[in-house]
């Protein structure tokens, strides 16, 4: 593919999580979590950065910071951020390539978006996505169903995603499980075919997903192996092992 990369961050947001409400305003070590996310996008080089959010408050905060994010309103209906992400998207004519961070990785390494991006300008002439992954490091993130499980061919694409243990594992030193890392990087069209134009199928409906939706739809999924000590903040108890983290990283740097 010649075209040429013109490449959008934009970071889904809203206030009603389930799991945890009004999350990006939780606080970490005294930050808002929404603040450390958009943060560390603006370190990517070459990147426009966007907040997707049907919330007010959300808006309204961001425009308030006047910085250059943008804030951009999309429906309460949207299911997923994937599908704010596309409804978004669809605002932003000059960027062809659109990157999806998730809003609740606050300490998610800029180089990994980095690196992610420059691995899917070689391989999106084959892959239309790329979604990333990383070796599970300890028996509770094996076992959590908030951490997806992922199996991929040995060329690394897609082949299937779980809440459960996938495969199940025998022994434990002939395979390394490996956990989905919440970066997706989509051509800016397969993201509004399958998130904006297509509704979901029993296998995303029954895991909850997103990237069930691809396969369901027969698109093709690059898994970009990733290293990093990303913790995703998924519910209020992983907001002390996020401090804890950076603490320790801080710790290390002394």
């Amino acid at each position: 593919m010649s075209e040429e990369m013109n490449t959008a961050i934009i970071i889904p947001a809203h206030l009603n999580s389930r799991r945890f409400p009004r999350k990006p305003f939780a606080k970490i070590n005294g930050r808002f979590m929404i603040d450390m996310v958009i943060d560390l996008c603006w370190k990517v080089k070459g990147v426009k950065v966007y907040i997707a959010t049907p919330d007010d408050e959300i808006c309204t905060y961001i425009n308030e910071k006047k910085d250059e994010t943008i804030a951009i309103k999309t429906s309460f209906s949207n299911s997923t951020g994937n599908e704010a992400v596309a409804q978004a998207a669809r605002l932003l004519p000059n960027s062809n390539v659109i990157v999806n961070v998730q809003g609740d990785e606050p300490i998610l390494e800029p180089s990994v978006i980095e690196s992610a991006i420059d691995k899917f300008k070689n391989m999106r002439s084959w892959y239309p996505i790329l979604n990333c992954m990383a070796d599970i490091e300890d028996i509770i993130e094996l076992k959590s169903p908030n951490t997806i499980k992922v199996i991929a061919s040995g060329s690394n694409r897609l082949i299937s995603m779980s809440r459960n243990i996938i495969p199940y594992v025998n022994n434990l030193t002939y395979y390394k499980t490996k956990k989905q890392v919440c970066i997706y990087i989509f051509e800016k069209d397969t993201l509004n075919e399958l998130f904006f134009q297509s509704p979901k199928g029993p296998l995303e409906q029954s895991e909850d997903i997103c990237m069930f939706r691809a396969l369901e739809y027969n698109i093709r999924v690059y898994m970009y192996n990733v290293k990093t000590k990303s913790h995703a903040v998924d519910t209020p108890e992983d907001i002390p092992i996020v401090e804890r983290l950076i603490n320790e990283n801080i710790n290390a740097k002394r």
